[in-house]
C-alpha cells in the first residue's frame, strides 16, 4: 500500500513539475507591427505621429523598462482624439501598471473633450482600455471596433 501511494505521489509530483516548466500553452503572442499593418488596411487613419517606447514615458507615464514591444500612434493635429496604443508588457505586474496609466490617460482625454469637442467626446465614450494577458490596448477611433478585431485576430 505504501509503495502504491508513494508511486502515485511521485507521478503526480512529476506531472505537476513538467507542466509548470512547460509554461502556459495557451499564452499567445503577436507582432504588434504586423497588427498595425492589418489595422491600417482595415481602418481609416488620418495623419498620425509615431511614438517610440521612450516617448511613452512623457506621453503616458509608462516606463520603457515595462515594455517588451509597443506600437503607439497619435493624431498629429490637436483636433482629433485618435490614438492607437498597443503594448506588450514584460510581465503581469508591468501590464497592470501600463493598464492603470492608459486608463488614467483615457479618463483625462475624455474629460478634456467633454466641452471642448463634443463630437470627439462621443467617439471616446465608445472606446476603452483593454487587457489580454500582458498586452494592453487603447484604440481611440471611430474605427475602434475594426482595430480591436484586427488585434484579437492576431491571437487566433
Amino acid at each position: 500500500m505504501v509503495k502504491k501511494l508513494s508511486g502515485l505521489l511521485f507521478a503526480v509530483t512529476l506531472s505537476l513539475t513538467l507542466f509548470a516548466c512547460g509554461g502556459d500553452p495557451a499564452a499567445k503572442t503577436a507582432d504588434l507591427n504586423q497588427v498595425l499593418a492589418q489595422i491600417e488596411s482595415q481602418a481609416t487613419l488620418g495623419d498620425m505621429v509615431t511614438y517610440s517606447p521612450d516617448d511613452l514615458k512623457a506621453a503616458y507615464g509608462i516606463d520603457a523598462a515595462d515594455v517588451k514591444q509597443s506600437v503607439a500612434k497619435v493624431a498629429s493635429d490637436g483636433l482629433k482624439a485618435d490614438e492607437i496604443i498597443m503594448i506588450e508588457a514584460v510581465d503581469d505586474a508591468a501590464a497592470k501598471r501600463i493598464e492603470e496609466k492608459l486608463q488614467t490617460h483615457y479618463e483625462a482625454k475624455s474629460n478634456e473633450n467633454i466641452t471642448y469637442n463634443p463630437e470627439q467626446y462621443a467617439m471616446i465614450q465608445t472606446c476603452s482600455v483593454k487587457r489580454n494577458g500582458n498586452f494592453v490596448t487603447l484604440f481611440l477611433s471611430a474605427d475602434a471596433d475594426k482595430m480591436t478585431s484586427a488585434f484579437e485576430a492576431a491571437f487566433q
